[in-house]
């Protein structure tokens, strides 16, 4: 038998045992962690790390390292993950929409991994998340620091859901504020712009089959339909002939979307959890109508093959109708936000806006947000400022008493 290399523990060391076999020592750390918690171990065997000397330093240094971090309240199960780890992690973990998925790649793959995707998940502090984002202020809006700030939320959740972390470093961050000059991107489109893109599609897009020539006019419907209820695109997507309406009722019920569950994309509850009832008007009925008989499908507004529509490919219809109608852009969510901004000028109903919009308390503020002002309405303030700013002068300063 292979003679016994023992680590010959000269000096009483705390949390640590000595065990031996035919082949090798282990020097054991085992460090409690609270009542009710799992304790923290390691082994360490001479057979890796070359000489009991060698082994017992990694095994001092580990123990150190360990204390260290849950004396300060960080680090709970040291680790050689890194922060790409964790991300791609909770990406498998987490059930996302496609399009949340996609933007959270996008903004780790740019603005985090080429830095700090290759550092252990244990050695980025607070700091470094602050330093990361204030490199960003003079190119990114506040939007987009404020996409990457969640995305580092994510990867320092799924380090405490691993027990590796005690507490979110990201408690200590300071949002900073964007320092790039930004203009809103105008989400307001005319009914004017609407009826363009409609023509366009039904007489003017030269379609090169029979399939093409039925998404085209399928999308029509889907634009009608958006615009008259204020839908979301998603949400449009999973109308079903079946359980979505009812022409007795005369009732609209938005109770599922075409997204993205744990099993891929498919039919899911809609977002923000706004199932309602809207009702249905005579336009409303003449369009569903119209789709029932164009349409085969339980979901009446898929593709000729049957598929979902998706608004990647919606949107390439889209711009193609939209260069063709000399506009600069157009979009299936320019409608609903066409719809906000109708109802809150022409009502002033900020509660029935809510409603049909499909926002909840938490997301009121939307239906306010979605509403835009157009330019003439702009134009028309303005000249209202002037003209009040000229009849005051023309009637000279008033005398006080």
């Amino acid at each position: 038998p292979l003679p016994r290399r023992q680590l010959h523990l000269m000096r009483k060391e705390r949390y640590m045992q000595e065990r031996t076999d035919a082949k090798t020592t282990t020097c054991v750390v085992r460090i409690p962690t609270g009542e009710g918690r799992k304790a923290l171990a390691k082994n360490f065997r001479t057979a890796e790390y070359g000489t009991p000397a060698q082994t017992l330093n990694k095994a001092c240094e580990w123990r150190d390292s360990v204390l260290s971090g849950l004396k300060q309240g960080a680090v709970l199960h040291p680790t050689e993950d890194t922060v790409t780890d964790m991300f791609e992690e909770y990406m498998r973990l987490y059930v996302n929409r496609e399009g949340t998925r996609r933007l959270g790649k996008f903004y780790f793959n740019k603005f985090i991994k080429p830095e700090y995707g290759g550092k252990k998940i244990t050695d980025v502090t607070s700091k470094d998340v602050m330093v990361n984002l204030n490199s960003l202020v003079y190119s990114q809006s506040d939007n987009a620091l404020g996409k990457i700030k969640g995305v580092w939320d994510k990867i320092f959740k799924n380090a405490r859901i691993d027990h590796i972390i005690m507490y979110n470093p990201m408690e200590e961050v300071v949002m900073p504020k964007s320092q790039k000059a930004t203009f809103k991107r105008d989400q307001y489109v005319t009914n004017e712009d609407v009826e363009k893109v409609i023509h366009y599609l039904q007489y003017e897009m030269t379609p090169h089959t029979e399939e093409d020539r039925f998404d085209e006019l399928i999308l029509v419907l889907i634009i009608k339909f958006i615009r008259a209820t204020g839908v979301r695109p998603s949400e449009c997507f999973a109308i079903s002939r079946k359980t979505s309406y009812s022409f007795k009722d005369r009732k609209i019920y938005i109770d599922k979307c075409y997204g993205t569950d744990n099993e891929g994309d498919g039919i899911v509850k809609p977002k923000a959890n706004s199932i309602r009832e809207l009702p249905m008007t005579d336009e409303i009925e003449d369009i569903l109508r119209q789709a029932e008989e164009m349409s085969g499908h339980e979901y009446i507004f898929q593709t000729w093959s049957g598929h979902f529509q998706t608004s990647q490919c919606v949107g390439a219809i889209l711009r193609k109708a939209a260069i063709g109608c000399g506009l600069k852009g157009f979009h299936l969510y320019s409608l609903r936000h066409m719809m906000a901004t109708d109802l809150i000028k022409e009502t002033g109903d900020i509660r029935g806006t809510m409603e049909i919009m499909g926002h909840t308390g938490q997301t009121a503020a939307q239906s306010l947000d979605y509403a835009r002002s157009n330019p003439q309405t702009l134009a028309e303030l303005l000249k209202k400022t002037h003209d009040l700013r000229t009849e005051s002068e023309e009637k000279g300063p008033t005398m006080r008493s």
